[in-house]
């Protein structure tokens, strides 16, 4: 299938689906081989999920093929056995949406000892602050869990960085 004419409803059967991704000369020359886990419809780009010989649930790389390094796209039969390719995953492209939206969670000991950190460094450095139920409160910024850099709430930009800068170094 050639991927600048296919039509694009064609392209998007493709995903899930395990293939090999003739790619020109010029630019790479070897043929990928995986499933497509997405296909972009304006630039025609792939995403090829490529497995390892020993996991074949869960993909070990995702490849951005440009369209204009695409020479076809061909579908392998189930016969073919290529050690990139799984032929038995039904739900490919859910188990790999899960796998990049997963957001490392943060385990309740963890956030405790942080919290405590925190607590223990602006007592020793008489920072003032309170404890309020979303988390701590250091002037007019809100430190909520898990207490890293990405969970401080306030309007007050500067504020913000100043708060930001204290956790850098309490949170080594």
């Amino acid at each position: 299938m050639d991927i600048n004419t296919a039509d694009i409803h064609d392209l998007y059967q493709l995903q899930d689906q395990p293939v090999r991704v003739e790619v020109h000369k010029a630019t790479n020359g070897q043929d990928v081989y995986g499933n497509v886990y997405t296909v972009d419809p304006d630039t025609r780009n792939l995403v090829v999920a490529q497995f390892t010989e020993a996991e074949k649930e869960s993909p070990s790389s995702l490849t951005l093929i440009p369209a204009y390094s695409i020479k076809s796209v061909h579908k392998l039969s189930k016969n073919v056995q290529i050690s990139t390719v799984s032929h038995g995953s039904e739900d490919l492209i859910e188990k790999i949406d899960d796998m990049l939206n997963k957001t490392g969670e943060v385990s309740s000991q963890v956030i405790e000892e942080r919290k405590q950190k925190l607590i223990d460094h602006m007592k020793s450095t008489k920072v003032p602050f309170e404890e309020v139920e979303g988390g701590l409160k250091v002037g007019a910024v809100v430190i909520e869990p898990p207490y890293t850099k990405d969970n401080l709430v306030s309007e007050n930009m500067v504020a913000i960085a100043r708060i930001q800068k204290l956790l850098a170094v309490v949170l080594v």
